[in-house]
């Protein structure tokens, strides 16, 4: 499992640095490691995006100003999610990235390119590389991106045991973490919102195979959802654990899950095909197509949330 430490130090007041707090987690038997090796990150640094226009001699690439926190240099961009005011990792000309891959001044179809505008894969922080890596907005242009991970992203990778279910999330590692140092742990507090028990009563029917199966399914219906991008804060988050943002739905409910250990998943009413949830357990070789596109073939082990007939979810892991 991996956990951000700033995520972590929203629940606990820590000035230890990111080695200090793996040493005290693996001594509490939640075995740690720094997740970014950064050793080959050292040229990198964050740029600020002026102004973005169509290069006049190819329709996929843009002329960016960018300001790397002294000038303003030319760079040619092919990314399509490059926009004005955008904070990015910027390789300057001379630096070298990860691969060996130096940065040289070049003419892209005419325009001088003075360094590169780089994606996830080209900073080895994650396989995308369909755009560019967009940055918090405080970042701070000239800074070092190794500065800016360890701010923004630094991350640990946990090993937690099966018989520690309550570490698999923020608030429990930075519970076990606070007992360990003796102190105080802030628990979140949440809008509460007010709502009505017969509506999903009236909407949904759920039924159990087996109740030892589990003892307990909770639904609720949310009307008027606006389906679309995350807020940037909600990105990061993600994006600080390995995630990729999918939308605000989605995101949201994955964030449930990472700070209190709390699955969830949300589906479209319109599309359950019945307005009924039955909690089972999966038919040998049966099937289930994933929100990743990905085919699964199930067994007896595996607990299932169904509409009544096809399976929808497979419970606490994914839908």
């Amino acid at each position: 499992m991996r956990i951000s430490i700033n995520w972590l130090k929203e629940f606990i007041d820590i000035s230890l640095s990111n080695e200090e707090i793996s040493n005290k987690l693996t001594m509490l038997g939640l075995e740690a490691e720094e997740v970014y090796d950064t050793s080959s990150l050292g040229d990198i640094i964050i740029g600020e995006i002026k102004n973005v226009i169509k290069h006049p001699n190819a329709d996929k690439l843009n002329l960016c100003k960018v300001y790397d926190g002294q000038k303003i240099l030319p760079v040619v961009c092919g990314a399509p999610n490059v926009e004005v005011g955008q904070k990015i990792a910027f390789a300057p000309v001379g630096s070298i990235l990860p691969g060996n891959f130096k940065i040289n001044e070049a003419k892209i179809r005419g325009e001088i390119s003075q360094g590169m505008i780089c994606s996830e894969k080209e900073v080895s922080i994650s396989d995308e590389h369909d755009g560019i890596m967009v940055l918090d907005v405080n970042a701070s242009p000239g800074e070092t991106f190794i500065n800016y991970l360890n701010n923004y992203l630094g991350a640990m990778e946990l090993d937690i045991t099966p018989n520690r279910p309550d570490c698999f999330s923020h608030l429990g590692v930075a519970r076990d973490l606070a007992a360990k140092l003796n102190v105080d742990i802030h628990t979140p507090s949440y809008d509460k919102r007010s709502f009505s028990k017969n509506i999903a009563k009236n909407m949904i029917d759920i039924s159990f195979e087996n109740p030892d199966d589990c003892p307990r399914y909770i639904a609720g219906i949310v009307k008027n959802v606006k389906v679309g991008p995350s807020p940037d804060w909600l990105k990061l988050k993600l994006e600080s654990t390995g995630q990729r943002s999918i939308n605000n739905v989605v995101d949201i409910s994955n964030l449930v899950l990472l700070e209190m250990g709390q699955p969830s998943h949300i589906f479209d009413y319109d599309k359950l095909d019945s307005k009924k949830i039955l909690i089972r357990r999966a038919n040998k070789n049966e099937k289930i197509k994933t929100l990743d596109e990905e085919s699964r073939v199930l067994s007896a082990t595996n607990l299932l949330i169904t509409n009544g007939k096809k399976p929808i979810a497979i419970a606490g892991i994914m839908g």
